[in-house]
């Protein structure tokens, strides 16, 4: 079997890619801040600071359950439209993930 097959090989080229572009956003988040272009500038450091976390978590966000992933998204959407519904939504999202982690455990045993 060859190293592209391999997932832990093709995990660790996904991580590193994406530490790569997440040092990317941030470095023209910096030269957009002294060129004053302060829009851009934020933008870019607001996304560049969450493909950090991304990053920093990927190994966990790998094994997410697929509903879970489109849970989280529907989520967003209803966050997106209607703020305040973040009361509801947040305890759904956090209560369902934590009952398919829990479900995953037990299948793997």
């Amino acid at each position: 079997m060859g190293a592209a097959a391999d997932p832990g090989f093709i995990v660790g080229r996904m991580r590193w890619l994406l530490g790569l572009t997440t040092i990317g956003l941030l470095a023209g988040a910096g030269l957009a801040w002294s060129a004053e272009d302060s829009g851009l500038a934020g933008i870019l450091a607001r996304v560049g600071v969450v493909l950090a976390a991304i990053w920093l978590a990927y190994p966990a966000v790998v094994d997410i359950d697929r509903r879970t992933i489109w849970l989280l998204a529907l989520g967003v959407m209803v966050l997106i439209l209607r703020p305040r519904a973040a009361v509801v939504v947040l305890p759904v999202i956090a209560l369902f993930a934590r009952t398919s982690k829990d479900r995953r455990r037990r299948a793997d045993r």
